[in-house]
């Protein structure tokens, strides 16, 4: 197998069961976090292990055909048309699911030593040697405890660390977060980040929890019936009519940071030439730095003139580009530019049909797009 790092994968698949049906013929990009989101049931988890090669109906099955390219431009079949199947062993993926799947006879060195000790010395990356990731990952002080010593946010911990330990070259992870309680996932998702930035490995994330998903997601999947819906860069994909539908109106925006005032407990981005505050933060941000911020449609009111007498003190210019169906009968979804050198950024807003009415707005006007501080978030 390849030590290059995964560039792609192309997907061939069309997996038949009593009652379900797993369509996907797609190309994947690997980079970044890549997130699966859907309802329960929508093929989410069978998709995933199907990459990692677990699923023996496709591996005995025809017709199906999975391949990765690296970035020296090697192409490895994992799964060939005529059946013929790489092992799960040999596809250097790690897995993350809901449960940690620890060895529960190792202390937590030893679980990570054992994914070590399986990894050629030619594939091995010196930052995921064990003792450096327990450092990393703040699990030395119970580097001798065995997992039923643990809580199940330190056991989560413990079994990214192991994943990572055995270097793979991509990582699937089926809502790991699924039994974390709010402050435990905060710092899962805030370290997953951290990690993928850190080492390059791509990530599939599998979540239907759409917090998780516009956290952490570079790209992003929408899937619903064993179908892919439709996927892309998550910031496109959430403007979309189909991510508008299923993602509750969520938007995001890419901002430089301009200050993080810990005492105030305030951080300042722009966007285009306009700044916006909001509360801080936990990650940190150098100033300069390129973040995103995310919000919900419903959280922005539109104005036709600059209103300063507001206790809503975030307020951007931008151009309607349509109107549309927001899925209820008296909202209206209004789609925005943002403009900048750089050609502009996409949000959407959803307001009452009456106020559309009441404001005369109309596609080419200027509007004012106003946000509450407390909506904003990294």
């Amino acid at each position: 197998m390849t030590i290059a790092p995964l560039q792609s994968m192309s997907l061939q698949i069309d997996l038949r069961r009593k009652g379900f049906t797993l369509s996907v013929n797609t190309e994947l990009p690997l980079q970044g976090i890549t997130s699966l989101f859907g309802p329960s049931g929508c093929g989410k988890t069978t998709l995933l292990r199907t990459i990692a090669g677990l699923n023996d109906t496709l591996t005995a099955s025809h017709g199906n055909q999975i391949t990765v390219v690296d970035k020296n431009g090697s192409e490895y079949c994992w799964q060939n048309e005529q059946g013929e199947s790489i092992p799960s062993w040999q596809r250097q993926v790690g897995l993350v699911f809901q449960k940690p799947a620890l060895f529960p006879h190792l202390n937590v060195q030893n679980n990570l030593d054992y994914a070590w000790s399986r990894v050629p010395k030619q594939q091995r990356i010196k930052q995921l040697e064990p003792t450096k990731l327990m450092t990393r990952m703040g699990i030395s002080v119970f580097r001798d405890r065995l997992p039923s010593e643990l809580s199940g946010g330190q056991q989560q911990r413990v079994a990214l660390a192991r994943t990572l330990a055995s270097c793979p070259q991509l990582m699937l992870l089926d809502e790991p977060l699924a039994n974390l309680d709010g402050g435990a996932k905060n710092y899962f998702i805030l370290l997953l980040k951290q990690l993928q930035q850190e080492t390059k490995i791509p990530m599939i994330y599998m979540s239907h929890q759409l917090d998780e998903v516009v956290q952490l997601s570079d790209r992003l999947i929408l899937m619903d019936s064993g179908q892919l819906v439709t996927q892309g860069a998550i910031a496109d994909v959430l403007q979309s009519n189909e991510g508008y539908t299923r993602c509750q109106g969520e938007n995001i925006l890419f901002a430089q940071v301009l200050e993080n005032n810990r005492e105030a407990g305030l951080f300042a981005v722009q966007v285009a030439n306009t700044t916006l505050w909001f509360p801080a933060p936990a990650q940190e941000f150098a100033v300069g730095a390129i973040c995103r911020i995310h919000f919900r449609a419903k959280d922005i009111s539109l104005a036709t003139e600059l209103n300063a007498q507001s206790s809503i003190s975030n307020s951007i210019a931008a151009v309607i580009e349509s109107f549309s169906d927001s899925g209820h009968k008296a909202e209206v979804r209004v789609r925005l530019r943002i403009e900048n050198a750089n050609g502009g950024q996409a949000v959407s807003a959803t307001i009452t049909k009456a106020s559309q009415q009441r404001l005369e707005l109309a596609v080419g006007a200027t509007v004012y797009m106003q946000v509450k501080a407390v909506a904003l978030s990294i």
